[in-house]
Order: C-alpha cells, then sequence, then structure tokens
C-alpha cells in the first residue's frame, strides 16, 4: 500500500542578509545602494536531507525546539513554500491548519469561508452544506456566522479554522501548534477529533505539538527534527524524550526575533528573555523555589501606533499541562508602548514553582488582539529547594505549585 506521505531527501535553503534593520532603515539603504552590490549574505538551511513516511490512517508527531524547521516543513508538506530540492508525494486531499487565520479571507462572513474553504478542497457546494451543521456546531461560534472573519478573536478563527479542516473530509490533515491558541477544553476536542477521524474514518494525522501529553496520546510516530536535521523517527516516547534533552540544552534567549514559530499579527513581537537572580545578579534557567527572581522581556514594535500591551507566560510541565501563569493585566499593570522597542519586567519574590522541567509559553496582546505567541526554544529547569523555610523537606519531584500558607491550632 502506498504511503499517505512521502519525503525524500527534503531539503529548503532560505537566503539571510546578516545586516538586518528596521523596515524603514533597510528600505532607504536599498534606495541609496541601487546599482550597487548588496549587504553580506548567507544561506540557511531550514531542512536538510530530511526522509521519512507516514502510513494512511496514521497520527504522526513532529516534535523539536523553535527553530528546528518544523514550520518548513509543513508549509512544503501544505504546497505553502516550494522546496530547494527532494521530492514530496502527498496522497490525498490534505487540508491545513498552520497559522491563525490560515486559509480565511478577512473581508468574508464565517459563512462564506466555509464554502470558500470547501471549494478550496475541491468539494461541491451540496457535500459543503451537509457538514456544515457538523462545523459550526463544534466551532461554537455559530452567533458570529454572518460576522467579517476580520472581526473575530484568535481563539474564534482557530475554532471555526480547525471545524472546517477537520470536519470537510480531508484524506491527510496537518495541524500546527496553533491549537495552543484556543482553550484547554477545546484543544481537549481538537485531539479528540483528530483521534477519531484516524481510528474511525482511517484519515492521516501530522501534527506538530510542544504539548508532549497530548503527542504521547495521540500520535501512533513520532519525529524529532533539530535544526533542519531528522535526528530520531520512530516510538512516540523515545521520541519525546530526545526531544526533552535538546529542550535542555544552554540556548541563549538574548534574541529571539529569527524564530518563525509564533502566533499572532507580530505588530509587537517578543525578542529577547532573560530571568535575573536578584541575589546573584546573574541571568539564568535553573532557578530556585523560594528565591528572588525578575524576569525581562524584549519588545520591538512593527506599527507606528502607541498600543496598549498585555503580557503573559504559562508554565508547562513536562506532559504540556498549565502549572501557572504570570499575565500583567491580571495584575492591573498598564503597559503602554509608544518607541519601536521596550523591556518590561516582572518581579517575582518567591519563585513558585516545584523542581523540574517546564516549557514557557509567552503570549503577548497589543490592544486586545494576539501579537505574538511563542514557546521558549530552551526549557527552564527548576532547583529543588526551600520554598518555606521550614528546613524540611517540600519537594517531592512532583511537578507544580507551592502555596503560600501557615498552620495553626485554634
Amino acid at each position: 500500500m502506498e504511503p499517505a506521505v512521502r519525503v525524500e531527501e527534503l531539503s529548503k535553503r532560505f537566503i539571510i542578509n546578516q545586516n538586518q534593520a528596521s523596515l524603514q532603515h533597510t528600505l532607504v539603504k536599498n534606495l541609496r545602494s541601487l546599482g550597487r552590490r548588496g549587504g553580506t549574505q548567507q544561506d540557511f538551511w531550514a531542512l536538510d536531507d530530511v526522509n521519512f513516511e507516514v502510513a494512511e490512517g496514521e497520527v504522526f508527531g513532529i516534535v523539536g525546539r523553535n527553530g528546528a524547521g518544523k514550520s518548513t516543513l509543513l508549509k512544503i508538506l501544505s504546497q505553502i513554500t516550494p522546496p530547494t530540492r527532494g521530492r514530496v508525494e502527498m496522497n490525498g486531499r490534505t487540508s491545513s491548519l498552520l497559522e491563525v487565520g490560515t486559509g480565511f479571507h478577512p473581508e468574508l462572513t464565517g459563512r462564506e469561508n466555509i464554502y470558500l474553504n470547501g471549494t478550496v478542497l475541491g468539494m461541491t457546494r451540496r457535500e459543503v452544506k451537509e457538514k456544515f451543521d457538523e462545523i459550526v456546531d463544534f466551532s461554537g461560534v455559530s452567533k458570529f456566522l454572518d460576522t467579517p472573519i476580520k472581526r473575530y478573536s484568535s481563539g474564534m478563527k482557530v475554532r471555526l479554522a480547525f471545524s472546517v479542516a477537520a470536519h470537510l473530509e480531508p484524506e491527510i490533515l496537518i495541524v500546527d501548534e496553533v491549537l495552543a491558541v484556543g482553550d484547554a477544553d477545546f484543544q481537549k476536542k481538537c485531539i479528540q477529533k483528530m483521534s477519531d477521524l484516524s481510528s474511525e474514518r482511517g484519515r492521516t494525522v501530522l501534527f506538530v505539538s510542544h504539548n508532549q501529553g497530548a503527542v504521547r496520546r495521540l500520535c501512533t510516530q513520532a519525529m524529532v527534527l533539530n535544526k533542519g536535521k531528522l535526528t530520531f523517527l520512530g516510538d512516540v516516547s523515545e521520541a519525546i524524550s530526545q526531544y526533552q534533552e535538546l529542550a535542555l540544552g544552554a540556548t541563549s534567549l538574548d534574541d529571539l526575533s529569527a524564530i518563525e514559530d509564533r502566533n499572532g499579527n507580530q505588530w509587537v513581537k517578543v525578542t529577547g528573555f532573560s530571568c535575573l537572580d536578584m541575589d546573584s545578579g546573574q541571568t539564568t534557567m535553573r532557578p530556585i523555589p523560594g528565591h528572588s527572581y525578575q524576569i525581562h522581556f524584549q519588545l520591538q514594535k512593527h506599527i507606528p501606533d502607541t498600543v496598549d500591551i498585555n503580557l503573559g507566560v504559562g508554565f508547562r510541565n513536562r506532559e504540556g499541562s498549565l502549572m501557572t501563569t504570570l499575565n500583567s493585566r491580571m495584575t492591573g499593570a498598564n503597559i503602554s508602548m509608544a518607541e519601536d522597542t521596550l523591556t518590561v519586567s516582572c518581579q517575582l519574590e518567591k519563585f513558585p514553582l516545584l523542581s523540574g522541567p517546564y516549557y514557557l509559553l509567552i503570549t503577548l496582546r497589543a490592544n486586545q488582539a494576539l501579537s505574538d505567541q511563542i514557546t521558549l526554544p530552551s526549557m527552564m529547569m527548576v532547583e529543588k529547594g526551600d520554598y518555606y523555610d521550614s528546613s524540611e523537606a517540600n519537594d517531592w519531584g512532583q511537578q507544580g505549585v507551592y502555596v503560600p500558607h501557615h498552620w495553626a491550632i485554634l
């Protein structure tokens, strides 16, 4: 039997300019240098000689740190980006959910976009109509069907986009980390739907996620990408173990601007992250519970307007479950960004997490719209510590959150 997906010797090269600057600076420089050679350029191989096959009806996981080449691979499989060399075979009608709003026309209503997506997939209007009620019920956006998509929130777009992609009968469904934008209950619905598509209808699913719990529960096989190379292909648990080892490796977080695995309109981007130990004055990704830290976020604005910022960071355990969230809006902080760059700090008087590795998902909203969302390419490894200053062992190897509390006899 022919595999649903076959990838042979796949490589993708990008040419990057080492003298990157703002758009205005670049335009002025280019106008001045007309007729002369440009600045220094360098080849960047986002994918390098990748080979794998996915069987029909399989749920195939693709894991790797940010910048590993996952999004580039999915864009090639979805025929959005051509490869530099190599060959791809997709044996079946393919539907992709890669970024918030992908495949939607912003001026058309939700209803019109459902039919538009069906047409793109080669379905007749009658075929789409037969699935219409299922799509709407699953998405939960029935009240807004006749509202232009540009008025939808990011969460609403994801709900409708997944519902359309999953219900319009693709033989191959490609889903990127975009589901992280949705709420937890909807994510569970999506994971169950993908499982049903595979087990009950024999559909093939390619699933990219930093949520290792979801990958472990859903996928039958997985691959690990690292710096554009396929480093592992096979058992899901082993793939996750290898990914965790990579994520715990030392990686500079000072410059996150080149990372492409992001969601949002990119009006404002997170370009740097650091965690400062207030006692030593050193940056670290190995904090100790109960110690004082200051987390710094470097932001860059790409629109001229002054924007109101809501910044948050979620800490997820090794299985991908959310342990706690720090959020500027929740604390009543008012952050306004008028200049092109801004550094925002968050003070933690007592670091609240139990020991173990954590993934950090940063979410940035500008004027209430999702502007940027990024999972840091390195995990935070929290050390053991005496959070309660009790000289007692208060860390039993279970990831979670310390809660300040006191005991007394009444």
